[in-house]
């Protein structure tokens, strides 16, 4: 449980398996097109950045370009949300937090499709307050490196690389449990496990 929400007045969310459920539809995507065949469930991905997987037989490079293709080819609206996500971020709203997001996205591919499913989702909760960190790109930069440039004092994301980046830079962070954080052994104070956003707020 985390206790010290009241300490913050400006929250940064990450996208993807923070508040949209994306990775099975994803993945799902892959299958059709012959790809990441291994990865049958979401508890075989072990790693958040699935490149780097034991015996996965695939590029970054593809990796980005199932990412972009994906997106460019659902209907990314259908993607669901987390449990109690809509729920969570309108009490924040509530006690006049202010929310951004922040995502490892690729701007130039995927921003007019990001925009739209965040509108659609939250409507204008988040306004234009929606970063990309471009993951994959030349112009990639540590969403950490970001936030210390903003002056950001929390963070509720659900990659634990990211999530001890910030707090080496003071800045806390909230770790929501996946199955490619979930065995991995994290100790830092500054970072607080949860198993979803009924355990944020």
């Amino acid at each position: 449980m985390y206790n010290n929400l009241h300490w913050h007045s400006h929250i940064w969310i990450d996208l993807d398996e923070t508040l949209a459920l994306t990775f099975w539809w994803m993945l799902a995507y892959a299958h059709s097109l012959g790809k990441l065949m291994q990865l049958r469930t979401l508890e075989d991905i072990i790693e958040h950045e699935i490149t780097s997987i034991p015996n996965i037989d695939i590029t970054a490079h593809e990796m980005s370009h199932i990412w972009d293709t994906f997106s460019n080819t659902q209907e990314e609206r259908e993607i669901p949300l987390m449990p109690l996500a809509k729920e969570s971020i309108k009490k924040l709203c509530a006690q006049w937090k202010k929310l951004s997001i922040i995502t490892a996205r690729n701007e130039d591919k995927r921003k007019d499709s990001t925009i739209d499913y965040v509108h659609y989702h939250f409507g204008d909760i988040f306004e234009d307050r929606i970063f990309f960190v471009n993951h994959y790109s030349d112009s990639h930069k540590p969403k950490s490196e970001v936030c210390k440039e903003l002056g950001i004092t929390l963070m509720i994301d659900d990659n634990e690389i990211n999530a001890l980046d910030l707090a080496y830079r003071d800045i806390e962070c909230i770790l929501i449990e996946k199955p490619w954080n979930k065995w991995k052994s994290i100790d830092h104070p500054y970072i607080t496990r949860v198993q979803g956003w009924h355990e944020i707020i």
